[in-house]
């Protein structure tokens, strides 16, 4: 789907050599982290090997990431500094889920939702734009409990799981 709005993908195999990582990564103006069934449980899974070696490198070169899914699962892990669980909860039935984006407010001058026109926000917070695919998630109970996350991301929008238990579903450093 990047590619179908105008993007050019350039895979990061997660079993490259690190400089060849490196030398793309130099190379590109941003880095989605998908979804999937990988391990994030294990900090020797080859996974979030790459991830976190694409994430230090981001830090330090201020590269965006996207992380989706697990991706997203791993940055919160990462930006904790904690092993797993860390943030992270299961139990969410949020499997197969389509649910309005519920944006916070006020939203940050600089968020990514900032130049949506109004009818856009309104037209996502009150129609099924979202669609979940998990069972683990970070609760805004666990979000807040850690300064680390606190200091580092702004919370842009959040959703309701079937059980009516709120998880974070978008933030941005």
């Amino acid at each position: 789907w990047l590619e179908a709005h105008g993007a050019r993908v350039v895979p990061l195999f997660y079993d490259a050599p690190r400089d060849e990582v490196a030398w793309l990564l130099a190379r590109v103006n941003g880095v989605l982290l998908p979804g999937g069934p990988n391990e994030i449980m294990y900090d020797d899974a080859p996974y979030a090997i790459m991830v976190k070696f694409v994430w230090e490198i981001a830090l330090e070169t201020r590269l965006p990431l996207w992380g989706t899914c697990l991706g997203f699962e791993q940055m919160m892990l990462l930006s904790a500094g904690e092993g797993f669980p860390g943030p992270l909860t299961g139990g969410w039935n949020a499997s197969g889920y389509f649910v309005p984006l519920e944006l916070t407010q006020p939203l940050p001058a600089d968020s990514m939702f900032a130049d949506w026109p109004e009818e856009v926000r309104v037209t996502a917070a009150s129609n099924p734009w979202t669609w979940h695919m998990h069972d683990w998630g970070v609760s805004p109970e666990n979000f807040e409990a850690r300064p680390a996350l606190r200091d580092f991301w702004h919370v842009l929008a959040t959703n309701v799981n079937r059980s009516g238990d709120e998880f974070i579903s978008v933030v941005q450093a």
